[in-house]
């Protein structure tokens, strides 16, 4: 009777300890962020040339991907570009728009604020030179 009473507490309490363990080890998903370039008319501009980039004096402490410093994208048939991030971070962006020649026909800039299992959604509007 004495072993019984014992072993059932002790049993209720090695499972719900097993089981809050176990669902709190769920690991969160990686920040994402979907920049969509647009013109001022808000009109979504493809094939805009996306760089996303460390401003300021944390540039040397960054390591966005695989030793680089920037990433380089360019917007798809909806103007976007989507982007999947190992931590959080802050992030600058620019986005460019070049004629046939490749000269800069308009530009504008944006702030990614990155944290874990959140969507950044950030617009650009291209402005003229």
């Amino acid at each position: 009777m004495k072993i019984s009473t014992f072993i059932l507490p002790l049993s209720a309490i090695l499972l719900i300890s097993a089981v809050l363990t176990v669902s709190s080890c769920r690991k969160p998903s990686p920040p994402t962020a979907v920049i969509t370039v647009v013109n001022e008319e808000k009109v979504a501009v493809a094939g805009a040339e996306v760089t996303i980039y460390v401003g300021g004096i944390n540039l040397a402490l960054v390591d966005i991907a695989n030793g680089k410093n920037k990433i380089v994208a360019t917007t798809n048939s909806a103007g976007q570009v989507t982007l999947e991030f190992k931590y959080e971070a802050i992030y600058d962006v620019t986005a460019k728009q070049f004629d046939e020649d490749g000269n800069l026909m308009k530009q504008g800039d944006g702030v990614l604020i990155l944290e874990e299992g959140k969507t950044y959604n950030e617009q650009i509007i291209l402005r003229a030179e």
